[in-house]
């Protein structure tokens, strides 16, 4: 009989009034890795924190490794044996792989440290899982793969008995993706358990045993492995075929090149944007797509080649950047809604029109598409997807040569996804040159016309997004992208 490691039975939280997560009910075993479909935000957090922590809940009961460990009766505020491996790093940059390992865990108690013993231990740990690593090496300037391993190798030495992998696919690329749950694999079958979560059904079918779909803090159905297809989830998700598409344009001008550029982690890049597409550049290995968007930024210099743009530096000011994370950088609270989405053509226009005229003439062009919303003052009050249309809206307005997305999806749960993706095929409708820069391509054929393949730094494939499935399947990488 297989061993439970976790049961939730009729939980529900509730914080200042509100109800974060109602009546969940599911369970995951030994040596499993459990699924958990995320359809929007709404008491992901909260189930997180309340598996790793012992926090109060209204109703229900949690037992952890068959002990009851929690419930509306009383809760200690205890941890349990629960590691998470996320976006963002638990490690400590300046001490080795071997120190963030074994030092930092909680109930490690030595006061005297052996480091060749440590390394040693962390030795063996790598040679097992097939990894190459040196234990004596700082986790400053880790890779994604490389920082999640040491972590999950930390969980597992400090006795973690369930670890939750939170929404990989956004930091990661398909080969550290694929990488990175072999060695999951490897340590389920030594009898740890795992809680996958993510936003994207596809990611979630090829690692799991169990799918649990959780919308707006309730879990509304639990999947066997023989129901994991999509068929059987569609009902239960949003469709992402009802944007409104125009047909791919003819392929234009070039306007955009990187000619045999080279930096300290490139060498001889070339590729070319054209004129009204929408390019993906999807990075397969995250081995170069950081310099990239260094190089577009201007935080770098090629050391050899050329970052050209047509028409030169006048167009070049003409670029439009919408970075992974936009809200924080990219909207002003103590604009209004329409100032906002006017920010950047206040500077384009250089006040041949009066502001008070300019916002007049935004306000009746967009009210169409945006609604009563465009008139809000105080845009503090507003929802994530509001926020989202300001941002994409602005770059409507402002029609810039070309507009490039960083990883658009990657902060997004799913009905998120898709407002974005509409968002961006309004851009495309409107003519704008867009190119997003990712390492997973997810729901983002719906929009490309043409997708460029990076892997170890190099351009491999050019190919319309058409072709694109059939490179897939020959390439292998079917299953992972």
């Amino acid at each position: 009989m297989k061993k439970e490691i976790l049961r939730m039975e009729n939980v529900t939280r509730q914080i200042e009034g509100i109800t974060y997560l109602n009546n969940i009910n599911f369970h995951i075993f030994k040596d499993e890795i459990m699924g958990l479909l995320t359809l929007n935000s709404q008491g992901e957090h909260q189930l997180v924190s309340l598996i790793s922590q012992n926090l109060p809940i209204q109703y229900g009961r949690i037992y952890f490794d068959d002990l009851l460990v929690n419930s509306y009766a009383h809760s200690d505020m205890t941890r349990n044996r629960v590691s998470l491996i996320g976006a963002g790093s638990r490690l400590v940059n300046n001490l080795t792989i071997s120190d963030n390992i074994f030092v930092l865990r909680r109930g490690f108690k030595k006061w005297f440290i052996k480091r060749s013993v440590l390394n040693l231990q962390v030795q063996k740990l790598l040679e097992e899982i097939n990894i190459e690593m040196k234990p004596g090496r700082q986790v400053k300037g880790l890779s994604s793969l490389e920082r999640c391993t040491v972590e999950l190798l930390r969980a597992v030495t400090a006795g973690s008995e369930l670890i939750i992998l939170n929404n990989l696919s956004s930091f990661f690329s398909t080969v550290e993706l694929r990488k990175f749950l072999d060695i999951v694999q490897f340590f389920r079958k030594e009898g740890i358990a795992f809680l996958y979560i993510s936003c994207d059904y596809k990611e979630l079918i090829q690692a799991c045993h169990r799918i649990a779909i959780l919308d707006s803090g309730k879990i509304i159905k639990i999947l066997p492995k023989k129901e994991m297809s999509a068929g059987h989830i569609s009902p239960y998700i949003i469709s992402f075929d009802s944007l409104t598409m125009m047909e791919s344009p003819e392929a234009g001008s070039s306007i955009f090149q990187f000619e045999n550029v080279s930096t300290d982690y490139i060498e001889n890049l070339s590729f070319s944007i054209n004129k009204g597409e929408c390019t993906v550049i999807l990075d397969m290995n995250n081995s170069g797509l950081q310099e990239i968007i260094a190089l577009i930024l201007g935080e770098k210099s090629p050391l050899q080649g050329a970052v050209l743009c047509e028409g030169g530096k006048e167009s070049a000011q003409n670029i439009g950047i919408i970075p992974a994370d936009p809200i924080p950088g990219q909207i002003f609270e103590n604009f209004s809604y329409a100032e906002n989405i006017c920010f950047f053509t206040d500077v384009k226009i250089k006040k041949s029109i009066s502001r008070k005229k300019l916002l007049k003439s935004v306000i009746n062009e967009y009210e169409p598409f945006i609604g009563p919303e465009i008139h809000t003052k105080n845009i503090s009050e507003l929802e994530l997807s509001s926020l989202y249309n300001i941002v994409y809206f602005r770059y409507h307005l402002y029609h810039p040569k070309i507009l490039f997305c960083i990883q658009p999806l990657a902060q997004a749960d799913m009905y998120l996804r898709r407002h974005i993706l509409g968002l961006i095929q309004k851009l495309k409708n409107k003519g704008i040159t867009i190119v997003i820069l990712t390492v997973s391509i997810s729901e983002l054929m719906d929009v490309a016309d043409r997708v460029l393949i990076m892997k170890d730094a190099k351009m491999i494939k050019d190919c319309r997004s058409d072709e694109f499935l059939l490179f897939q399947s020959h390439s292998g990488e079917q299953n992972s992208i």
